[in-house]
């Protein structure tokens, strides 16, 4: 498997953590990118218990 960086903003919630969760059952390293560190850390726990893939960093941005 070729090594993928992934980005996804507004992962907290809604469709950008569905996609985290999709995307992370395949390997890759994924980036969020959200507002709320609290809300950051809970998608990383859910996404990590859904697929196995720790391979998972929060970066915490507000425009």
């Amino acid at each position: 498997m070729q090594h993928k960086n992934i980005i996804i903003t507004g992962a907290t919630d809604g469709i950008g953590l569905a996609a985290a969760k999709s995307i992370a059952k395949k390997g890759y390293h994924i980036s969020l990118v959200g507002r709320n560190p609290d809300k950051g850390k809970k998608a990383l726990e859910a996404i990590i218990e859904h697929s196995g893939n720790e391979n998972l960093d929060f970066f915490e941005c507000d425009s």
